[in-house]
Parts: C-alpha cells; structure tokens; sequence
C-alpha cells in the first residue's frame, strides 16, 4: 500500500511540471478548458490525499501572476469547499473519528485566525520559503513513515 501511495505521489508530481511546461505554451481558449480540467484535479487530489489539493493550487495560482500571499489566500477559498464536500463524503462512509473530531477543530479555528492574521505580515520571500519547507518536510515524513 505504501509503494502505491509514493507512486501515485510522484506520479501526480510528474503530471503536474508537464501541465506546468504546457500552459506555457496554449492560448486564452484553451485556458479555459485547462483551468476546469486543473480544477477538477484539485478536487481528487483534495478528497483522495485529504486536503492536499493546496499543494497544486498555490503553484498554480503562483505561476498566474498572484503573489504568494494572495495565492495561499485563494487557494485556501478554494479548498474549503472542496473539504467540505470531501468532509461530507466521509461521514457518509463512516469514515470520521468524531472522537477526536471535536478538539482538533476548535484548536484549528484559532490557529486558522492566527494564520490569516499573520499572513499579511510575512514577507512573500519568507512565506515562499516557509510553504516550499513545509512540502519538503510533509513529503520526507510520509516517505519515511511509509517504510
């Protein structure tokens, strides 16, 4: 299972630097075609990974001219109603621990206040070091664990 989980990882990896290289490359109709195509990725990634739909967005939204800040700022209004809905699927399956639900979702509203709240105040150079080092970490940590 965890081989499957790293292959699909790097896959999605390889797929996305591809679609990167090809946006550079087509025109305003295609665009818009692409856009929903790159939207309905965000959504599987989001639902199948967790909300790892971040992770494409702020690389995408960064290459559309938006500054770091505002591209975490959109691509978290983005995701949110994709974990929502993900959210809703799960319960459906009975997939939730409702147990431990709770009190990680209150000490997630305020660290999600803190968030918004100091990411206007961090420089765009730091927030981009800060978010590429978190991807580093998160991935190193789940090809370990996987082990």
């Amino acid at each position: 299972m965890a081989g499957i989980v790293i292959n699909l990882t790097l896959s999605y990896k390889v797929v996305f630097s591809a679609l990167y290289i090809f946006l550079f490359f087509i025109n305003n109709k295609t665009m818009k075609i692409m856009k929903s195509f790159i939207g309905v990725i965000i959504g599987s990634v989001n639902a199948f990974f967790g909300s790892g739909g971040g992770l494409i967005t702020v690389p995408y939204l960064k290459k559309q001219g938006l500054t770091q800040q505002q591209a975490q700022a959109s691509s978290t209004f983005i995701i949110l109603p994709l974990c929502m809905l993900s959210s809703l699927l799960y319960g459906s399956f009975h997939s939730i621990s409702f147990s431990d639900f709770l009190p990680l979702f209150l000490a997630g509203i305020a660290g999600a206040v803190c968030g918004g709240i100091f990411l206007k105040r961090i420089p765009s150079k730091w927030l981009k070091l800060l978010f590429g080092a978190f991807m580093l970490y998160a991935g190193l940590r789940m090809i370990s664990d996987a082990s």
